[in-house]
């Protein structure tokens, strides 16, 4: 799955912050996200960490995703994995 986000002003709903999943620090603006790494990611306006489940839903064959509340460290439900594509683990993600 993606997460996506509008860029419009004053459009704060599409805000998340990148936590470290392993050590819940918030990365900075200019920190280097990588290929392979694994992270939280927490929306700035209900404070909420995203969440997978790998349970099918009712009406398709995919993940569902979800919000909780923020747990102390990241959970295996809210640890994401940067995955990119023709690219090597290590690689910084541009975009």
């Amino acid at each position: 799955f993606s997460v996506t986000a509008v860029r419009v002003e004053g459009e704060f709903n599409s805000l998340w912050l990148v936590r470290s999943a392993d050590t819940d620090v918030i990365k900075n603006f200019d920190d280097a996200l990588r290929c392979g790494d694994v992270i939280a990611l927490e929306h700035v306006t209900s404070k909420k960490s995203l969440m997978t489940n790998t349970d099918s839903p009712m009406l398709s064959n995919n993940y569902t995703v979800g919000c909780i509340e923020k747990p102390k460290l990241a959970i295996n439900s809210n640890a994401l994995k940067v995955d990119c594509v023709n690219q090597s683990a290590g690689t910084i993600v541009q975009g």
